[in-house]
């Protein structure tokens, strides 16, 4: 039998470890800590026997897992209870009961990447119990086949007939069921909702990731000083964690805080160096902070790794406008609409450039086209009315200014342009 598994466990060792080769490669800020070698074997019989034991006794209920119990309090019974399960596993391979020997090797082979991510970690999730419902089929199938076991021992020790044995043993394990059904009960209801679950987490006073989640769940409801709350919280537990500092200087520069947006953006950079959103945000806050030149600067950066996108493109077009630069920011207009021709934004803007120009014609047809993708684009609807007017095109113009007070009676520019034009016609 011990043969028979020797293919079998050798390809699944294979497979687990191409795959540890694209996992060590870490995700996002999360890189793998290489250990020394009895470190890792510490760490394995901690993440294994902590696995192990919440097979045994799920409790008590830990919906994030970000730390594993301290090596060495832990070390003892996580290590006994390994080395029992390997025991039992050899033991049952040499008698033949091919049922429990099977079983325990599929526990252990199952359970070996969960352990593998714990011991080597590349998320901020070192361990879940989502991890054990896999290895948890093996090890209740060994658990029914040493409660038959028992039952023909207790038998054959105290004498007692097997029905009477049954019934205890069906009563034992209901009121084991009941109490844990319970419990299960109670525990679900964190799961109501992103808060209650990270409210839950965040109990535990030194869990960047629950303060960090709960931040970002605050601000999806639109409760921004909670989260500004939680992500500083995070921040204050984790300083080199860039996305913390990116998304509290978002909400930051909603409170119109662009000073220390700024200082937060530039934080981020220096422990994510390569992320263009981060860029991108510092040059709008660079913007509202006045300090266009430096925005510019950054809005450069974030194309240099992202060339791609259109936001940025349209974004550094606008900077470009507000210093005079029409002819450069119509590039980048023009490289937005290559990306995403059907950009409303883009479109507008171009118009807006070739307006200052005097390219009264190109500009109409970008106007039309930003209303076409937006039917209701006010601004579009009376520039284009503006467009037409230079053009001496007046019945055009009025008609744009009439759709414009359409969608907003209490359009004042395009209310003043039309009675203007309405005059000058002696309409």
């Amino acid at each position: 039998m011990a043969f028979r598994l020797t293919i079998p466990l050798v390809i699944i060792g294979l497979y687990f470890w191409m795959r540890s080769i694209t996992i060590t490669g870490g995700y996002g800020d999360v890189s793998p800590t290489i250990f020394s070698f009895f470190k890792t074997i510490l760490k394995i019989i901690t993440a294994a026997g902590f696995y192990l034991k919440i097979m045994i006794f799920p409790y008590p209920h830990q919906p994030f897992i970000g730390t594993l119990p301290s090596s060495f309090p832990f070390l003892t019974p996580a290590g006994l209870l390994l080395l029992l399960v390997f025991g039992g596993m050899v033991l049952a391979l040499i008698r033949r009961e091919a049922l429990v020997g099977v079983c325990l090797v599929f526990t252990l082979a199952v359970l070996a990447p969960a352990v593998f991510l714990a011991v080597l970690p590349v998320a901020t999730t070192v361990a879940a119990k989502r991890y054990v419902y896999g290895p948890s089929a093996g090890f209740l199938i060994v658990a029914a086949w040493l409660i038959l076991k028992s039952s023909d021992i207790l038998s054959s020790t105290i004498g007692w007939p097997q029905r009477k044995i049954w019934v205890v043993t069906g009563l034992l394990c209901g009121i084991l069921m009941t109490v844990w059904g319970w419990e299960n009960r109670h525990r679900n209801a964190v799961w109501r909702s992103p808060i209650t679950f990270w409210e839950v987490v965040a109990l535990n006073p030194d869990n960047f990731v629950a303060h960090y989640n709960l931040g970002g769940a605050l601000r999806n409801m639109g409760k921004i000083d909670e989260a500004i709350f939680h992500f500083s919280e995070s921040l204050r537990l984790k300083p080199d964690y860039a996305d913390t500092s990116n998304n509290l200087a978002n909400l930051l520069m909603s409170r119109g805080r662009f000073n220390e947006a700024v200082s937060l953006y530039n934080d981020a950079l220096k422990y994510k160096p390569d992320n263009a959103d981060v860029y991108y945000n510092l040059a709008i806050a660079l913007e509202k902070q006045g300090n266009p030149d430096s925005a510019i600067e950054h809005y450069y950066a974030a194309l240099k790794i992202d060339p791609k996108s259109p936001v940025y493109h349209n974004s550094l077009g606008n900077a470009l406008v507000d210093q005079g630069k029409h002819s450069d920011a119509i590039v980048h207009y023009s490289e937005a609409l290559k990306i995403k021709p059907d950009y409303a934004e883009a479109h507008y803007n171009m118009g807006n450039a070739l307006v200052r120009q005097e390219k009264y014609r190109e500009s109409i047809y970008h106007y039309m086209e930003a209303i076409k993708i937006k039917p209701d684009y006010i601004e579009a609807h009376n520039n284009l009315g503006g467009a037409y007017a230079k053009l001496g095109q007046w019945d055009d113009a009025l008609k744009k200014w009439n759709d414009t007070l359409s969608i907003n009676p209490d359009h004042q520019v395009a209310r003043q342009n039309r009675d203007a034009v309405m005059k000058m016609l002696g309409q």
